[in-house]
């Protein structure tokens, strides 16, 4: 699972978007609409599960040191949780990581 983290948190902002939408639904979109699609995908995935998102993080916050810890524990909540399909969470959860889980968390 290390290696999927390392290629995702070399990806941009937008390809990570790009990286939830499901490839049969990418052929119905421009590649603004795709990450537009994405970035809905995201919202509304993080809204349902931020409730434990945030709990395990706060818990867990001064214990992180790098970005791959954090996508961990995202991970871990995701997975024991099931919130969505295992194609889209590593890079959930990368996303997440890198640009919003301490603005939707705010510990």
């Amino acid at each position: 699972m290390n290696v999927d983290i390392e290629k995702f948190i070399n990806l941009s902002q937008e390809e990570l978007y790009v990286a939830l939408v499901p490839q049969n639904e990418q052929i119905a979109y421009s590649k603004d609409g795709i990450i537009a699609r994405g970035i809905e995908i995201f919202t509304n995935l993080a809204e349902d599960c931020k409730h434990d998102i945030c709990s395990e993080y706060c818990k867990k916050e001064k214990e992180i040191k790098t970005l791959i810890d954090a996508v961990n524990i995202v991970l871990a909540v995701l997975l024991a949780n099931n919130y969505m399909a295992e194609a889209i969470v590593v890079p959930f959860s990368v996303l997440l990581a890198k640009y919003g889980l301490s603005k939707l968390c705010n510990c």
